[in-house]
């Protein structure tokens, strides 16, 4: 009997382990020649679609091109930045989507991304900054992940900054059928000699199956088998 209990239990724990090590899920990298094909994800994991880059109605993009002998970032400079502050129905942001495919979902690990915030030498350089605020659809953006505040570095596409790893653990970027993440953005300046810019951005996770019906019935099975051995045990004692 006591064999018997293990396998079942061994069996039970065997059919939920539908997870794997995190992996790159969704990757954007703007590199290339000035076309909308540059939008779409540089790396995208099994199991699930992305979206290309996108960004909302508040922002323009400006050009694609590499600056200063740097590979091709993607490049956005717009006024309207400074018109809206940072809420959850800003036009202002980037943003991408990712879709766990049918019978499966998304368990998120982490984000990270590249960003900058410069002055093109136009005009000369004041105090200014950018502010931005990392957010997604799983409460309807009404919430920051992480939010800082970048100032202004003179020159196009100097001053980079990497986020590092941005935790994505919480129960709330689990078991996700789908997702949006919105970088909000606001900055000060009033000036469309300011540009925001931002690359590699890189999400980590994993697809995991549904379980079947029938594998619950395998879990349930092997419960009660234990649950059975167990008060017998009792009952002798």
């Amino acid at each position: 009997m006591k064999k018997l209990t293990r396998f079942a239990l061994v069996l039970a724990a065997a059919a939920l382990a539908q997870t794997a090590s995190a992996v790159t899920l969704v990757q954007y990298s703007f590199t290339g020649a000035d076309t909308a094909a540059r939008l779409a994800p540089t790396t995208t994991g099994s199991g699930l679609t992305a979206s290309n880059f996108l960004f909302g109605a508040g922002v323009t993009a400006s050009a694609f091109s590499g600056v200063n002998g740097n590979p091709a970032p993607s490049a956005f400079a717009t006024s309207a930045f400074i018109t809206e502050a940072i809420s959850a129905t800003s036009t202002d942001y980037f943003a991408f989507n990712v879709t766990a495919n049918a019978g499966s979902v998304l368990n998120l690990q982490s984000i990270s991304f590249s960003y900058t915030y410069n002055n093109n030498g136009s005009v000369a350089v004041v105090d200014e900054s950018a502010n931005f605020s990392l957010r997604s659809s799983v409460d309807n953006y009404a919430t920051s992940i992480t939010s800082f505040t970048k100032a202004a570095i003179l020159g196009q596409n100097n001053g980079w900054t990497q986020t590092g790893s941005i935790s994505l653990t919480s129960g709330l970027f689990q078991n996700l059928d789908g997702v949006q993440f919105r970088l909000f953005v606001e900055d000060n300046s009033g000036s469309s000699a300011y540009a925001v810019r931002v690359d590699n951005f890189v999400l980590s996770g994993e697809v995991a199956a549904i379980p079947e019906p029938s594998t619950y019935a395998v879990l349930a099975g092997g419960v009660a088998l234990g649950l059975v051995v167990f008060r017998r045990r009792l009952i002798r004692s």
